[in-house]
């Protein structure tokens, strides 16, 4: 589970925000972000990139995109952390996260 912070200073307190792959949150507030909203989150922006061979076969490579973590890191405006610590921290691709299709 992750915590969100939203606080942008050009709109007002209590306005809602949507953050793209994450939902609609408030402006001046803490949400809550589920594991499985954060794996979706992932594979909402993640990049494929297809080539084709000289034999005119077409492979596609699927990379995640980045964690919540990663995607906000440095955002003084939305920040994230782990609901466990509330320390934002910088979690690695783990293996795997690249997919071939």
């Amino acid at each position: 589970m992750y915590r969100i912070s939203v606080d942008l200073p050009n709109l007002g307190k209590g306005q809602t925000v949507e953050i793209d792959g994450l939902g609609i949150f408030t402006n001046g507030s803490e949400g809550e972000v589920t594991e499985e909203q954060a794996e979706a989150f992932r594979v909402k922006h993640q990049v494929a990139k297809s080539e084709t061979d000289a034999e005119g076969n077409m492979h596609t490579e699927v990379t995640l995109g980045p964690t919540v973590l990663q995607a906000f890191k440095g955002n003084k405006y939305i920040t994230v952390a782990r609901a466990s610590d509330k320390q934002q921290q910088e979690l690695p691709f783990k293996e795997g996260d690249k997919q071939n299709a």
